[in-house]
């Protein structure tokens, strides 16, 4: 006899794995359709992961690459669970960054920021990026930069030490790791008043956790898991594992905290350091640090906020961080890459040098001198062409766009592949050669101005450029003059890189040094 109540249990089973079908679908294949919607190429998903594994071996600059040769001028991937779009179309990148920058204003975040960093120019959004970039613009112009001039000239004093004894003690060498401290103490003395001299304590508590922070490596922890679940991105926040990045930060936070405090008892110093700019900017129309493309996004904002907006503790401490930290990164990493490609073209070595000679002499390199050594400005500018450190910029659409033949969809990660445009051969022919005279006037003139972007276009272009850029020019006139770089049994050609966000080399950069003159 038929007994009714199997048809309900095989009924309920059914129901149950359906209900499990549907599930697993909706959230692990369903998604990895968006891009394919809006008819964009790209490499096939994985369920649950998407192109994950791809990123994670080849890393962001040398991916972007890949992707770019395989299908062209726009592709599609997926970090996790979310959907990014590389665009390689030079006018398209000038339409996002520029004429379009009213629609792709912010940056593109998967998560939002946590922590100190949620107060960062970096990641600030709409009108509080551009109360922040009009109120931080004036610590990176022309007139405070001469005011630093002497910090950085008594940093190079102690680095032209340190090269000093190593060249008497004829040992290989990683350059990394002394132009590191180098930076290090440029920036705690020209942002913070604080001379630290971490080339003589490499043990200081500062020049540790900086270390820690540079070199966290977001694949070897477990923040990629949150890419799949957005929630555990929030759990493994909450419980802060010792690999998580708000335990890298924990001391420098600190540091900036009690550098605040401090100055604001302390009313005798006499101090104009970024640190001071930061603690007395104020909304005002009298800000002349601002470019063109800036002026545009910012002058109406500037009318309506004018003399009621300043910087808190906590903006100050978030921007003083990033300054830090990014600054560090950035500065350290090009300056070995340059002398590592000085070192393998001696010729241009030698041209540096003569210049260095003829322009500057024995005199202190200063923000004058330095603007008249050209073929050295042509070879720094070769080096972030070969090895932008920063190998990508990242904006985001607040709604669907249409930007030359495509349409950008709204909430994705709109990827401008910035390492990838500059070793490509169709813009920069042999582009695994270092060649500074790419950067003739009139080399420049036959290119397309978005085929070179080291610091970024537009009004969300790097703030520290004109630091950095002076910084490592005056390093390189002191130490070039006085010394000679070539490779060693350690140094690598080409450098092995590293698989992260930021460019630098895996293994070091390893060179010897002698002292010019000596036999």
């Amino acid at each position: 006899m038929f007994d009714i109540s199997e048809l309900f249990q095989v009924s309920a089973s059914t129901v149950v794995w359906t209900i499990f079908i549907i599930t697993v679908f909706a959230y692990g294949i369903w998604p990895y359709t968006y891009l394919k919607r809006y008819g964009i190429p790209g490499p096939i998903p994985l369920p649950f992961i998407g192109n994950l594994p791809l990123l994670a071996s080849m890393g962001e600059a040398q991916s972007a690459l890949y992707l770019s040769k395989r299908f062209g001028r726009i592709a599609g991937y997926y970090f996790g669970r979310y959907p990014a779009v590389i665009v390689n179309d030079l006018d398209m990148i000038q339409k996002i960054l520029v004429t379009d920058n009213s629609s792709f204003c912010n940056r593109y975040q998967i998560f939002p920021p946590k922590g100190v960093f949620v107060n960062s120019i970096f990641f600030a959004k709409n009108d509080h990026w551009k109360m922040m970039r009009y109120l931080l613009s004036p610590t990176f112009s022309n007139g405070q930069l001469k005011q630093v001039v002497p910090l950085i000239q008594k940093v190079i004093m102690n680095a032209k030490n340190n090269f000093g004894e190593l060249a008497d003690q004829e040992q290989e060498f990683d350059i990394t790791t002394v132009v590191g401290r180098f930076t290090l103490d440029v920036i705690s003395t020209t942002a913070f008043g604080v001379e630290i001299d971490s080339q003589k304590n490499p043990n200081c508590p500062l020049v540790k956790s900086c270390l820690k922070f540079v070199k966290f490596n977001i694949f070897s922890s477990l923040i990629p898991l949150s890419f799949i679940c957005r929630p555990l991105w929030y759990l493994v926040d909450f419980l802060r594992f010792p690999g998580t990045l708000e335990n890298k930060l924990d001391y420098l936070v600190s540091f900036c905290q009690d550098t605040i405090k401090f100055r604001k008892t302390d009313k005798t110093a006499n101090r104009r350091d970024m640190m001071q700019l930061m603690l007395e900017a104020r909304m005002n129309n009298n800000n002349t640090s601002i470019d063109e493309e800036e002026s545009a996004s910012l002058k109406d904002f500037v009318s309506k906020y004018q003399d009621t907006q300043s910087l808190t503790d906590k903006e100050i401490t978030s921007n003083a961080l990033t300054f830090l930290v990014g600054g560090y990164e950035t500065t350290s990493s090009t300056f070995a890459f340059l002398i590592h490609s000085l070192a393998f073209n001696q010729d241009a070595q030698e041209k540096v040098y003569k210049e260095i000679m003829n322009v500057i002499g024995e005199e202190l390199p200063n923000q004058d001198n330095v603007r008249e050594l050209m073929y050295l400005d042509m070879c720094l500018s070769e080096t972030l062409r070969k090895y932008p450190v920063v190998t990508r910029l990242n904006r985001e659409a607040d709604e669907d766009i249409k930007v030359g033949d495509w349409t950008i969809p709204s909430y994705t990660d709109v990827v401008i592949p910035v390492y990838s445009i500059h070793n490509s051969p169709e813009y920069y022919p042999d582009p695994e050669k270092f060649i500074p005279e790419r950067f003739t006037p009139e080399a420049k003139g036959t290119r397309h101005p978005y085929t070179y972007m080291p610091f970024g276009k537009g009004p969300r272009s790097c703030l520290g450029m004109r630091l950095a850029r002076l910084e490592l020019k005056m390093l390189a006139a002191s130490i070039l003059r006085e010394f000679k770089f070539t490779p060693c049994s350690k140094t690598e050609d080409p450098i092995q890189l590293t698989q992260l966000f930021f460019l630098r080399a895996k293994n070091g950069v390893w060179l010897n040094v002698t002292r010019r003159g000596k036999a």
